[in-house]
């Protein structure tokens, strides 16, 4: 059994002094506490996404932008049901 993948993009706001998670209009924005120094930010991106998604979740592209391309181990109809429920 292969695990499906499913790959979005995020715009990601470091340094906010609270890690929100909030989709609009199509994007998907994540605040972190972090700063980005050092992957401090994406670690925390990574972890929170992790748990929030309940499975695994890999930078792809975008290690030092704010801009990045995420791998998620769940397929996109799971993905897009979870986003759906942020509004």
């Amino acid at each position: 059994m292969s695990l499906e993948k499913t790959f979005i993009k995020v715009n990601v706001k470091p340094n906010k002094g609270r890690f929100s998670i909030y989709f609009k209009n199509g994007v998907l924005t994540v605040e972190t506490k972090s700063k980005a120094d050092r992957g401090k930010a994406n670690l925390e991106l990574k972890k929170k996404l992790s748990s929030f998604f309940k499975t695994n979740v890999k930078i792809i592209k975008g290690h030092k932008s704010t801009k990045k391309l995420l791998e998620i181990l769940k397929n996109k109809k799971k993905v897009d049901e979870i986003l759906k429920n942020l509004n």
